[in-house]
């Protein structure tokens, strides 16, 4: 109707506003959608990918340097060469007297076996032990898991004898990767758990593939010192250890009760490396050795210690020969339950 101000019979779009008054204006902006547009599209580009490495340690100093800018007349070496009549434990102590004398002191030719038996092995152990690089490493008889050991033997490609005896199986299988150096030693005495199956898998390629590796190499080819004491190994492991270790010279077999005179049999035989090679051969306790065996040992070659103590078959009437044939050889031997009846004799006496 004319006469009347239209603004304001007009509703308002939000809720009580008047249109035209700013505020009003600014809400209902906020409350409209507009459609988004689509993302604009990014050319890929190929980018390069580099490895990007720290960098590398300085060498170690040549001369300690003193405190009035000058050097100190004995250089690195002459240093080294006094180092290697100290004991770990004053190695130590040295480690702290100077940067310089902490650097020299990780020097590997100071540190050749390292020994951490009856341990519990912890983070900085492992640590260590890398920094260092043996080449005998003790680990017996200690708490080492699977994936420590796997750690520390990628890292030590200058190890060639390792001790772990007293450990686990499931600990000692790290060996079958291919992380791990070229053994000439290895002790597995009393390890829990050690079969034929274990020992194939010990003496086979590795189970895991890594670019650049031959699938086909062994790592205990080498090895020239086995120790299989207290395992339940039978002869079907000596036949694999025949066929693979090629240069052994010293197996203990101590305390496996699986092994018969067929075992000597198979390390005696004239196709066999260890026929030439094998020197020393620990036979302790085995309850299954009767005197065949020694018709066997007569054709190893290279025999100059065997080991048939608390073997119950076989008597002091039946080394005799032995004996005589080979003067060069040590023979030790204890007859069963001897070693008892004196104890008890000297109690008595007491």
């Amino acid at each position: 109707m004319p006469g009347r101000n239209l603004e304001s019979q007009t509703p308002s779009c939000t809720g009580g506003g008047r249109i035209g008054d700013p505020n009003t204006d600014l809400r209902i902006r906020d409350n409209l959608t507009y459609p988004t547009p689509f993302p604009p599209t990014i050319p890929k580009v190929a980018v390069n990918k580099y490895v990007v490495r720290p960098a590398p340690i300085p060498p170690p100093p040549k001369n300690v340097p003193l405190e009035d800018g000058s050097t100190h007349p004995l250089d690195r070496d002459l240093w080294i060469r006094v180092f290697r009549f100290l004991s770990p434990r004053d190695l130590a102590r040295c480690m702290s007297v100077s940067k310089t004398f902490n650097r020299w002191c990780y020097d590997r030719r100071l540190w050749y076996t390292i020994d951490v038996s009856w341990c519990q092995i912890k983070q900085m152990h492992l640590i260590a032990i890398v920094r260092r690089q043996p080449k005998r490493l003790n680990l017996s008889w200690t708490n080492i898991s699977h994936r420590q050991l796997l750690w520390m033997l990628n890292r030590l490609p200058h190890l060639k004898h390792l001790n772990l005896a007293g450990n686990s199986w499931p600990a000692v299988s790290s060996l079958c990767c291919c992380a791990y150096p070229f053994l000439l030693g290895l002790n597995l005495n009393w390890v829990a758990g050690v079969q034929d199956a274990c020992v194939r898998d010990l003496l086979s390629p590795p189970i895991d593939r890594r670019p650049g590796v031959d699938p086909t190499i062994r790592h205990l080819d080498r090895c020239t010192d086995l120790r299989l004491a207290g395992s339940d190994i039978t002869n079907a492991s000596l036949e694999l250890i025949v066929s693979h270790l090629t240069r052994l010279k010293r197996l203990d077999l101590s305390y496996c009760v699986g092994i018969d005179d067929r075992g000597i049999e198979i390390l005696a035989d004239d196709k066999s490396p260890t026929q030439k090679t094998l020197r020393v051969l620990m036979l302790a306790s085995c309850s299954q050795v009767t005197p065949v065996c020694l018709k066997h040992l007569d054709r190893l070659a290279s025999l100059e210690e065997v080991d048939l103590q608390a073997c119950p078959k076989i008597s002091e009437a039946d080394l005799q020969e032995f004996i005589v044939s080979h003067p060069l050889c040590r023979v030790t031997w204890q007859e069963t339950g001897v070693r008892v009846i004196e104890e008890i004799e000297c109690t008595d006496i007491c």
